[in-house]
């Protein structure tokens, strides 16, 4: 038994409990999902203009990096998803600061990609 516990332990240590899916909350389906992905993906990429580029529909042109510099941003409820179009309300949080704003988005081959998104 000391065996099965120690091995089941160890997988989990070398291979994870789970995907970061399974962090998100329902959010409405698999479009969903990717959607709110891209928008934690965002914060990521703050400081990385090529990671940053690489989030966005062609296009579109992602906001300034020196003002994108301590933000996160969260997703805000579900994204509303039709078609190859998605809508979601985004919390941009920059210390002290706080704010929410509705972003677009657009799928791009099997990708969603930020087409707007504003500050």
């Amino acid at each position: 038994m000391m065996r099965i516990t120690v091995l089941c332990l160890l997988t989990a240590f070398l291979f994870g409990c789970g995907d970061k899916k399974s962090e998100l909350p329902d959010m409405g389906g698999d479009d969903g999902r990717a959607v709110a992905e891209l928008v934690e993906e965002m914060s990521d990429a703050t400081s990385n203009t090529k990671k940053l580029n690489k989030l966005f529909a062609n296009g579109s042109k992602p906001p300034e990096l020196s003002k994108l510099k301590g933000c996160m941003f969260y997703i805000v409820g579900k994204p509303t998803v039709s078609g190859t179009s998605a809508e979601a309300k985004v919390k941009i949080d920059k210390g002290a600061q706080s704010s929410e704003k509705d972003w677009t988005f657009e799928k791009v081959g099997d990708k969603w990609k930020i087409k707007t998104a504003p500050l």
